[in-house]
């Protein structure tokens, strides 16, 4: 999306903002899905970069705001969702009835206007003074005289507002396991040795200057931070026992009893009823209580226990310091952009992540139906079909190896279009954050109420028997994926857009588009590291498994090597994870490309189809892939994406995996060792 809205005063009202925000994407979006395929771009030779043949005009039409930003087709689907989020948002007749979108409503509202240094500052006085007792750095401005010294305050004390709402300290952890509903204990997040990783001491004094900064904290005081670090670094410190076997240190069930011995210096039942109280479960003393790590935790208890005898406010210090960095990663930096639109997006987002339930109860009913479910499913088992055909006519598996993949492909399941609206609401009715009372005038305030709801929230989910999963992803992500444990493919209903799913397209685009996602997904699956995990959900690795991998892994060595070609490091290209998605990407655009040849044939009762219709009904199948991953990356962007994804660049994706198909080369008549018809053409399945 071109967004080519102005600068807008930061003043803004916001049904301004919002009107602006979706007017700018309408003006630049409206005619572009129908000129895509009428008109694709003839400047370049499909049979030399048919990346840039199919995404040329994409890119025209999606040009960077900046040299910073990225774009790329799953960005603009996020869009889409963004600006319909906008739209109910904007529109208060929608909240009108809706206590729950009333509290969405003011959150983004807070986002949008009560950003500032004001703002951060007044939120972070009062809970450090009220959570941790007068803190030599933050000169207090209160007149309550009952504000806590820190003289009176033990490791209990300041380490309870750090396991209520992060769950974790410097000393321990504390986590319910779901499986076996039990108190799970294990060293913090000081058991990590500082003093041998300069990259994160780096990151540390970064954050803590960035907390310095914000919270207006003088410069004279920078010594009394720099020896909170230093303290960190003492506490980190490996801690060994030659004596001690690892097995020793595994987790094992104890007693509360067990736990006060281990560490006496933390007052134990009161801290687990203070937890488990606020997540409305009194019975903390039925619960079974397990420890990792017992004697690493027995031995920085003493030490931070003398720690706080010696230097008591250097250790104050350091456990604000950490929580405030904590407790404000997932929040927006104070508001420094000029364009109301930047400011408008990521509060959306944020919205997005922190009433997901309530969103989601809207954009179910308003963009999928059961039509667009049987539409997928019925995609989905054909290529199904076409896969196991092709793993049925491989000749380099045994029969052993081909009947256990027939029989994964067999059960592989589509969790597809996610519509239980009852679900969506008992969601909203679990979840803490409307019990939270959400603040027009202070952002930081409500981003603080939402991370004690989302700690609460996981607590009772481990802890109650909810029909309901507070920590599955909202249904309007725009996202397709794989997963091995369950060999279940998700596609959410986001992802129903013109662009890659239209109950209009006809079966060339259908499977061009959508098709070829979903045999991307199937695909894995059956990749070097989904044939780990059998049709009962559990992670194999007998020589069977390992056999089967490594015959799949030589026969990929071949896409290694073209790809290589095309400038990716080898370093990437060796990785298993990248090889797979490599493989999906062919292997995905061959089976939906036979799936839809062999439908079309079946629609026209096996009689023959005029050549020409077939070329061009393949060329718009081709283009239609192509166009799924069209991508703009900044040049200093490019690098660091190709270290952190599993993905290839979408130019190579698209060429290298047409440069595989004989079909692609048919359609458009490419000529003998052409760029995109090269003699050799890799493939496994």
């Amino acid at each position: 999306m071109n967004r080519k809205t102005g600068a807008i005063v930061t003043g803004a009202s916001f049904g301004t903002v919002a009107m602006l925000f979706l007017t700018a994407y309408f003006l630049v979006n409206n005619e572009q899905l129908t000129n895509d395929l009428q008109n694709p771009p003839q400047f370049t030779d499909a049979c030399s970069d048919f990346y840039k043949y199919s995404c040329r005009q994409w890119e025209e039409e999606h040009r960077l705001l900046n040299e910073t930003k990225s774009m790329n087709t799953f960005s603009e689907a996020e869009t889409n969702v963004n600006n319909y989020f906008m739209s109910i948002i904007s529109d208060d007749t929608y909240s009108k009835h809706d206590p729950h979108l009333q509290a969405a409503r003011t959150f983004y509202k807070s986002c949008l206007q009560t950003r500032t240094l004001q703002a951060f500052r007044s939120t972070y006085f009062h809970l450090i003074e009220e959570q941790f007792g007068k803190w030599d750095l933050m000169p207090s401005t209160s007149q309550n005289p009952n504000v806590p010294n820190i003289d009176d305050k033990d490791l209990t004390d300041l380490y309870l507002p750090l396991i209520s709402n992060l769950g974790t300290s410097p000393l321990f952890s504390l986590e319910i396991n779901p499986q076996t509903r039990s108190i799970d204990i294990y060293p913090g997040f000081l058991s990590a040795d500082l003093n041998t990783d300069k990259d994160q001491i780096e990151t540390l004094v970064h954050g803590f200057n960035f907390v310095l900064n914000k919270l207006g904290i003088l410069e004279l005081n920078k010594k009394k931070v720099n020896d909170a670090i230093e303290l960190m670094k003492k506490l980190s410190a490996k801690i060994d026992n030659p004596e001690l076997s690892p097995y020793e240190e595994l987790q094992r069930p104890i007693t509360l009893d067990e736990l006060n011995s281990i560490c006496p210096h933390i007052q134990w039942g009161p801290l687990l009823k203070e937890i488990l109280g606020e997540a409305e479960y009194e019975d903390y003393e039925g619960l079974p209580i397990t420890i990792g790590g017992k004697y690493e935790l027995e031995v920085r208890c003493q030490q931070q226990d003398l720690e706080i005898g010696k230097q008591r406010r250097t250790f104050q210090t350091m456990v604000i310091m950490n929580f405030i960095l904590e407790a404000s990663k997932n929040m927006l930096l104070l508001s420094t952009s000029s364009s109301q639109t930047d400011l408008a997006t990521g509060c959306i987002r944020r919205l997005q992540e922190t009433f997901p339930w309530t969103l989601e109860k809207y954009y179910i009913p308003s963009h999928v139906n059961e039509t667009h479910k049987k539409t997928l499913t019925d995609m989905f088992e054909e290529i199904k079909q076409t896969v196991s055909k092709l793993i049925s006519e491989n000749t380099w598996v045994d029969e052993a190896q081909r009947l256990y993949l027939l029989d994964k492909i067999q059960k592989v399941e589509l969790f597809a279009l996610y519509t239980n609206l009852d679900d969506s609401k008992k969601k909203e009715e679990i979840s803490a954050i409307y019990k939270r009372r959400m603040e027009v005038g202070n952002y930081y305030s409500n981003e603080l109420c939402v991370l004690k709801a989302q700690r609460l929230d996981q607590l009772r989910s481990n802890l109650f028997a909810f029909d309901v999963s507070l920590s599955s992803q909202p249904s309007f992500l725009p996202l397709a994926h794989y997963i091995p444990k369950t060999n279940l493919i998700h596609i959410n209903a986001g992802i129903i857009q013109p662009r890659t799913f239209s109950e209009e397209d006809d079966i060339w685009s259908r499977f061009g588009s959508m098709g070829t996602t979903l045999g991307h997904e199937i695909t894995h699956s059956i990749d070097s590291l989904g044939i780990y995990y059998d049709v009962s959900e559990n992670y194999q690795d007998p020589e069977f498994y390992q056999t089967l991998a490594n015959k799949i892994l030589i026969k990929a060595q071949c896409f290694q090597r073209q790809y290589a070609a095309y400038g990716v490091k080898s370093d990437k290209i060796a990785k298993y994870a990248v090889v797979d998605e490599l493989l999906a990407d062919n292997f995905g655009l061959k089976t939906s490309f036979n799936t839809y040849r062999r439908l079309l044939m079946e629609q026209a009762n096996h009689v023959s189809q005029d050549a020409h219709s077939i070329h061009e009904h393949d060329r718009t199948f081709f283009i239609k892939f192509a166009q799924n991953l069209c991508e703009h990356y900044p040049a200093d962007v490019v690098d660091e994406y190709l270290e952190n994804s599993e993905y290839v660049l979408g130019s190579d994706r698209v060429n290298g995996a047409v440069s595989n198909s004989k079909e692609f080369a048919d359609a458009f008549s490419c000529p003998p060792d052409s760029p995109m018809n090269p003699q050799i053409k890799c493939g496994v399945w």
